[in-house]
């Protein structure tokens, strides 16, 4: 073997095992590898260029126009095909936002009787609390258009909000239960309310001892009715998820049970209010009714539509503890008691 010959061997050799290293690192980068702009068409068909949205490769067959240009123009000009990027996938879309929810919606009006521990500012509700099913009880308080009471409802309502009539009450006594009688009552007086309020509130909370379910559903979803019919309206509210037993009755709460969950299906109905209420005006009491079967997945999965019409309750004597409160219900929105008790906002009771 000749000198030559080794030295033409040697190179051979050592040519072969350069591009035996190319095709290993390669191999090794893989197909996600950028992909430098290529010097022939050769290197340029086996780059991969056009699978990757990272660089483009120019496969020019005259090669007239080095592969480093990025101008697609400079590229056909020369006679070239400019290879491309296949197309993109289109972004998962990021879900609509809901609406924005301001955490205050506005406060129920206490009358002079009872101590007034917080004021709220202006809102879009604004709820002149008579403290009974007695219209003549209401009036007293002040509650009857032209009133002490409902003026300061005016005040504390936005010209664009919604004024509301309070009828009911949480004590187990003729003046604050409802009766059929007493909505028969209501229904007589809407049309005193009718352009000055913009809706009832039923503070469903107390009967008498013993009622037919059935009679006084009826008695109610007229009443709603008839509230709509007179362009108004209608909330309901109860002590946490449904009428607390005001008699340590269990045949009682069988009774206010089924009424409450028929209450719950009515569409005439707009807004849900469960009364939430802490001690001392600090924390919220965010728990099913005592000796109720009404869960707070019965309300969401008995109200049509549920998200939005949920208002809470929350007693709060300051800023802050409102505040406060409101951190309670997002947080058991969203590890317990759902995300339709937290979509409305909150309404203030401000007193004792």
């Amino acid at each position: 073997m000749t000198m030559a010959f080794k030295e033409v061997l040697l190179c051979f050799m050592m040519a072969t095992a350069a591009m035996a290293h190319y095709d290993f690192e390669r191999n090794l980068r893989g197909a996600t590898a950028s992909c430098a702009p290529q010097a022939s068409s050769a290197s340029c068909s086996g780059c991969g260029c056009c699978t990757s949205a990272s660089a483009q490769c120019l496969c020019n067959p005259s090669w007239a126009v080095p592969c480093t240009s990025a101008s697609e123009s400079v590229c056909t000009a020369a006679g070239g095909q400019y290879c491309t990027p296949g197309p993109t996938p289109s972004p998962t879309p990021s879900p609509s936002p809901g609406p924005v929810v301001t955490d205050y919606m506005g406060q129920f009006m206490i009358p002079r009787w009872n101590t007034w521990k917080y004021e709220g500012g202006a809102a879009s509700i604004g709820i002149c609390f008579g403290g009974g099913s007695d219209i003549g009880a209401n009036t007293a308080a002040g509650c009857n258009p032209g009133g002490p009471l409902y003026q300061k409802t005016v005040d504390l309502t936005r010209p664009e909000g919604d004024k509301y009539y309070d009828f009911g009450g949480g004590d187990a006594q003729e003046s604050q239960w409802f009766t059929e009688s007493k909505l028969g009552q209501l229904n007589n007086y809407m049309a005193t309310l009718s352009g000055h309020y913009q809706g009832i509130l039923y503070d469903i909370e107390t009967f008498q001892a013993s009622f037919d379910v059935e009679n006084m559903y009826k008695a109610f979803a007229e009443s709603f009715k008839l509230a709509k019919a007179k362009g108004l309206k209608v909330a309901v509210s109860t002590s946490y998820t449904a009428p607390y037993n005001a008699y340590k009755s269990s045949a009682y709460m069988q009774l206010t049970d089924a009424l409450w969950t028929k209450i719950l299906g009515n569409t005439d109905v707009d807004i849900f209010a469960p009364q939430l209420y802490g001690s001392q005006g600090q924390h919220a009491r965010i728990v099913p009714t005592g000796d109720s079967s009404i869960s707070f997945s019965t309300w969401t999965n008995t109200i049509h539509g549920a998200a939005g019409k949920i208002v809470p309750v929350l007693k709060a004597w300051s800023q802050d503890a409102f505040d406060v409160q409101v951190n309670e219900m997002k947080a058991q929105c969203a590890a317990q008691i759902g995300q339709n008790f937290c979509q409305g906002g909150y309404i203030l009771w401000g007193s004792s």
